[in-house]
């Protein structure tokens, strides 16, 4: 009984080894980012492009406070 079941899995394995017709029949995947990417060239489309997801906009009175806040931070320093 074993002998029939490992004369059957041989068998299999042996069919399926002779569709393949790839010479390596391992896959892989290069997932790995480049080393030398800097920060700046990963995010460039964040920086550059106009916002598309809403929740990341900002309102014109937010943007306004935000530009006030910074006129009076910089009237002080000289």
């Amino acid at each position: 009984m074993v002998k029939e079941e490992a004369e059957q899995k041989k068998k299999l394995k042996d069919d399926f080894e002779k569709k393949v017709v790839v010479d390596n029949k391992h896959f892989y995947v290069n997932t790995l980012e480049k080393s030398n990417v800097s920060q700046l060239d990963r995010f460039i489309n964040l920086r550059e492009d106009d916002c598309k997801k809403i929740g990341l906009r900002h309102s014109k009175r937010r943007i306004s406070e935000m530009v006030e806040r910074q006129i009076l931070a910089t009237k002080s320093v000289e």
